[in-house]
């Protein structure tokens, strides 16, 4: 008998830990380089959800933000074409790490290591009207 999610075609079964965020970058991307010459890049992405307030009984959005940070081609490719307010998909998976501060304290930070980032639309900017397949389109960014 086959289990629900086994997957017959892969060794090691079906990835649990793939994130597929679709939002706008709230800033530009800082690129940074190790020694050996390799490009780190950090992203902020904000992705927006609808939740229903109960207070005013009126759906409303809330933006999570989620920080994402890609290496070599990735890092290089990102820094050099995308900026605040770009509309971008990114996937890949969640990674929890930990340094030590300026005052020898432990922090965490959790944040999403990217395998592929893309830009939905690049005309897309704040608040301004782009030609979308002969539609005019006017779109506010929340940032």
């Amino acid at each position: 008998k086959r289990r629900t999610g086994e997957n017959t075609k892969k060794k090691g079964g079906t990835k649990m830990n793939e994130h597929i965020l679709v939002g706008n970058l709230g800033k530009d991307p800082e690129v940074r380089f190790t020694q050996s010459g390799m490009a780190i890049t950090s992203l902020n992405v904000g992705c927006n959800r609808p939740y229903y307030n109960q207070k005013t009984g009126e759906k409303e959005q809330l933006t999570d933000w989620v920080r994402v940070v890609a290496f070599g081609t990735l890092a290089e490719s990102a820094g050099e074409g995308l900026q605040k307010g770009d509309k971008v998909i990114v996937v890949g998976r969640q990674n929890t790490r930990s340094y030590d501060d300026k005052n020898g304290e432990k922090r965490y930070v959790t944040e999403t290591v990217a395998t592929h980032i893309g830009a939905l639309l690049a005309a897309y900017k704040s608040k301004k009207s782009v030609s979308d397949m002969g539609t005019e389109v006017e779109e506010e960014i929340p940032f």
